[in-house]
């Protein structure tokens, strides 16, 4: 199961449910998935044509690009109204 410079999910990973290990350089990772998930992951994979370790990768790959472009929000403008004209507990002056 040598794969170097290569991460794969290893599906005899059978120690949560739903879950999978991920294989890098021999290093491995048990990442605990909802069964639910990973069956939409699996079937995915398959009508893409794909290995479920290449959809993960590029789901992992797209999140940190999008964290890395991703600017921070410009502070609202903020403005003194002026105060209040009329005592808002004063119906009458409403």
């Amino acid at each position: 199961m040598e794969r170097t410079g290569v991460a794969f999910l290893d599906k005899r990973c059978h120690k949560l449910p739903g879950a999978a290990a991920l294989s890098w350089q021999g290093m491995r990772t048990t990442l605990g998935l909802h069964p639910g998930l990973w069956a939409r992951l699996v079937q995915l994979a398959a009508d893409e044509g794909k290995t479920t370790s290449e959809l993960v990768e590029a789901a992992i790959r797209d999140l940190l690009r999008r964290r890395r472009l991703a600017k921070p929000l410009s502070p609202l403008p903020s403005f003194d109204g002026g105060g209040a004209l009329v005592d808002v507990a004063e119906r009458d002056e409403l």
